[in-house]
């Protein structure tokens, strides 16, 4: 049975300017067993990566990565927000069409808090390039129990994300929300001549698959603790259909009712 180990540390600054700024790294490894090299709070995971593969192959059971928050609150009423988490970058090619390994995937974002009382609105853009997330050693991909544990569009994807929150009493919550979503081809890996094929790699080449959503909530905390919940969502997805159910591609309405307790 495949055993899979995960670590991670961070730190976060926060300034007398309303900016906050966070930064850390994490890693993903299978081939030695438990290392306490990696619950090391302060270290910096890839230089562990490559002392315990001296070769620095990829080919080795161990896939390090590394993220930067950064959270502004400097304008009265805005949030702005954006996170880049760096599977791998080489600062020599980056500029390099043929030849980068540019794999990462960020979020920028904004919530304008009161626009009018009580009404809220955020938009938000997530872009991934091919090949992120991912790893040529299968028990090493940034994922748990086969679940990406990134964002879940996964690789070569983006998404724009839209949404209005009002709140007319304290218990009740409404959320209207709108999204186009889109996905890539994932990468097929392969050794060419001798090298791997995941340098140069274009974002979004073509379109495999795509979705367009509306959806309005409305969550209403009947007492402490138990929330009861209505949501109807519009979706229509095109495309290669194993990115979501049989059942929900196309043009599809559905309508979801339920209640939470103690979450």
């Amino acid at each position: 049975m495949e055993r899979r180990l995960h670590s991670g540390n961070f730190l976060t600054v926060k300034t007398k300017w309303n900016v906050d700024f966070t930064a850390g790294n994490s890693v993903i490894y299978s081939d030695d067993g438990f290392q306490p090299a990696y619950f090391i709070p302060f270290m910096f995971f890839k230089s562990i990566d490559h002392t315990y593969s001296g070769t620095g192959s990829n080919e080795l059971g161990q896939n390090a990565q590394m993220f930067v928050d950064v959270s502004i609150r400097s304008l009265r009423k805005v949030h702005f927000y954006t996170s880049v988490f760096l599977d791998e970058l080489s600062i020599g090619n980056m500029w390099d069409s043929e030849n980068h390994t540019n794999l990462f995937s960020w979020k920028a974002g904004a919530t304008w808090f009161n626009v009018i009382p009580n009404v809220h609105l955020t938009g938000e853009y997530t872009k991934t390039m091919p090949w992120t997330y991912r790893h040529q050693v299968p028990s090493t991909t940034f994922e748990t129990n086969n679940y990406n544990l990134g964002h879940y569009l996964g690789e070569n994807s983006d998404e724009i994300y839209l949404a209005a929150t009002v709140r007319p009493w304290r218990m009740l919550r409404i959320v209207a929300a709108a999204w186009h979503a889109r996905k890539g081809p994932e990468h097929e890996y392969e050794i060419i001549a001798g090298n791997a094929n995941v340098t140069g790699l274009d974002f979004m080449a073509e379109t495999a698959w795509e979705q367009t959503g509306v959806r309005l909530t409305a969550e209403w905390e009947a007492l402490n603790g138990l929330l009861v919940f209505i949501n109807g969502t519009w979706q229509d997805s095109r495309g290669v259909r194993r990115y979501v159910p049989d059942y929900l591609s196309g043009n599809v309405v559905s309508l979801e009712a339920g209640f939470r307790i103690g979450w």
